[in-house]
């Protein structure tokens, strides 16, 4: 992944409060809208597009797989560490288990690149194809930067963020 980048950077000066009600609204529940919007184009072109040699076929059954973890994923955020964040509390073991299921779903993401040529449109491509990869590509972008604000911002301890650490509190 790449080194962190400057919007994410800016987020450091961000409260708890501010960082989970940003990453609720803005990641949360736009992931979930992106995947039923997903998965209603993934069926349509597999269903419409079988046929072509250039066909994603089995997008469908990943882009359900992920919408399930991801669901599962997020609910373990938003019922149990979150709410130990907002206390002031960095549960290593919570923490350790959400940053595992973060690389979990980079291998999903690398699924996808394989499943749809890494977003390759075929020449013939209809509107719906450019649109379900626009979409795709949008998703994979919004979820790597989710990650990277987690993973390297809202895991990490207030008083880590604020520079004033020795680094034993990360």
């Amino acid at each position: 992944m790449a080194l962190i980048n400057e919007p994410v950077r800016a987020l450091r000066d961000r409260t708890n409060n501010e960082l989970v009600s940003f990453v609720l609204e803005r990641f949360h529940k736009v992931h979930r809208e992106q995947l039923s919007e997903l998965l209603e184009l993934a069926e349509k072109i597999e269903r419409v597009h079988g046929d072509h040699p250039e066909s994603p076929t089995g997008l469908y059954s990943l882009l359900s797989r992920i919408e399930k973890e991801l669901e599962q994923h997020m609910m373990k955020e938003e019922q149990i560490l979150f709410p130990m964040l907002l206390n002031g509390q960095y549960p290593a073991g919570p923490i350790m288990v959400m940053t595992s299921e973060h690389d979990e779903h980079e291998a999903a993401i690398a699924q996808i690149l394989d499943v749809t040529n890494q977003l390759t449109i075929p020449e013939d491509g209809c509107g719906t194809w450019r649109h379900l990869y626009a979409k795709l590509n949008e998703f994979i972008t919004d979820i790597r930067t989710h990650i990277e604000i987690e993973n390297k911002v809202l895991f990490v301890s207030e008083h880590a963020r604020s520079g004033q650490c020795c680094g034993s509190c990360q």
